[in-house]
């Protein structure tokens, strides 16, 4: 057998992977294990549990001997593929048995609130372990006089079923509490493209329909739990992004976002006074719409046929003055776009690289005035 391989038998994956506890677990749960299990060594005599309120640690004994005495006073030997703890896996339960090693023991630990949900979900997705049975009359073990030689170490009697079944709970109770958590993050996916053209009425001013369509992309925010974020991540299907409450805010910042259009239009073309627009309802949410509806707007107030004939869309937020910012899901909002059989895709300067990933192709506009020369000179 060459160093190499011998080294990666010895990887703490690979020794998992062999307890007999594990004997059915999968190589992601086994990976995952790995991550939140340590690896401890104890002395003869050290205290693995002790009898209290409250329940907090669970070993998988690897090697080694240790005592298990209940509060009635019988004993019980674990030895080598052995476990202990299990109560720790019921959340808020009491440790009803006090464990000492009677040899040198090495073991993996976690608490067990870390091993119910990997990141602490509670109420508890699995079923505690299966309890040590003790025989009919299980005797009382003396621990032994500090002169007296070591115990000899004894495998116990491997109940395989037993730590199969374990095993595969264990494995099972993982990608529960993956499917069940909901990390704070939101997922991101394409929405609809939504056809704005008609959205729009203005009155006082001369103006006219536009000659093609506008577009406002959309996306769905969503929050994912843990096991589907690790899926689409694998799969690079969507983006994931931190959770802020609130961040995109209501309808109230949509309308908003329209006002501004509006008055990003007003001032390109050169009108004196406020514009008197009024607006479709729309159930949509966010500042991102601002900058389709101002092209919207410019188009009608303008005597050029900026659209000519073309379906054009775009993203961003807009302020009065016409300075055009960040959203979120620009790639998202490309393929709403590419769903649209939109010509033209205007979006932020700072979101081109994001949205340039395929038809139609992205031009990024840092400014209303620069978002009516892209669409000038792509006619």
């Amino acid at each position: 057998m060459s160093a190499l391989t011998a080294v990666r038998r010895d990887t703490k994956c690979d020794r998992l992977a062999r307890h007999p506890v594990l004997a059915t677990a999968t190589a992601p749960a086994v990976r995952a294990l790995a991550a939140i299990l340590d690896e401890v060594t104890l002395a003869p005599g050290t205290a693995l549990l002790d009898a209290g309120p409250l329940a907090r640690w669970f070993f998988l004994i690897e090697d080694g001997d240790a005592e298990a005495v209940d509060a009635t006073g019988h004993a019980r030997r674990l030895g080598t593929g052995d476990y202990c703890g299990e109560e720790s896996l019921a959340l808020r339960a009491s440790q009803r048995v006090t464990v000492t090693a009677l040899t040198e023991v090495r073991a993996f630990v976690a608490p067990g609130r870390d091993l119910v949900g990997l990141i602490g979900v509670a109420p508890p997705v699995l079923a505690p372990l299966p309890r040590h049975r003790p025989s009919a009359a299980p005797p009382r073990i003396s621990r032994p006089p500090a002169t007296a030689a070591r115990p000899q170490p004894r495998r116990p009697r491997a109940s395989w079923r037993r730590r199969a079944v374990v095993g595969a709970a264990i494995a099972g109770g993982l990608l529960a509490a993956a499917a069940r958590y909901h990390p704070p993050v939101v997922m991101i996916t394409p929405g609809p493209a939504i056809d704005i053209t008609n959205d729009v009425t203005i009155t006082g001013v001369p103006n006219h329909r536009p000659h093609g369509r506008y577009i406002l992309t959309t996306v769905h925010l969503t929050r994912p739990s843990f096991l589907a974020v690790t899926v689409n991540r694998i799969r690079d299907h969507h983006d994931v992004v931190p959770f802020v409450r609130g961040a995109t805010g209501g309808a109230a910042v949509f309308d908003g976002s329209r006002q501004a259009a509006a008055e990003a239009a007003r001032r390109d073309a050169g009108l004196p006074t406020p514009l008197n627009a009024t607006f479709r309802h729309r159930d949509v949410v966010g500042p991102s719409g601002g900058l389709a509806y101002a092209l919207l707007i410019r188009d009608m107030l303008s005597d050029d046929d900026w659209a000519a004939g073309r379906t054009i869309a775009a993203t961003g937020v807009i302020t009065g003055d016409g300075t055009v910012g960040l959203v979120i899901g620009a790639s998202e909002k490309a393929a709403a776009a590419r769903r649209a059989h939109s010509a033209v895709f205007l979006v932020p300067w700072d979101d081109f690289v994001a949205a340039s990933r395929g038809n139609p192709p992205a031009i990024g506009v840092r400014s209303l005035q620069d978002a009516i020369r892209a669409l000038r000179a792509a006619s």
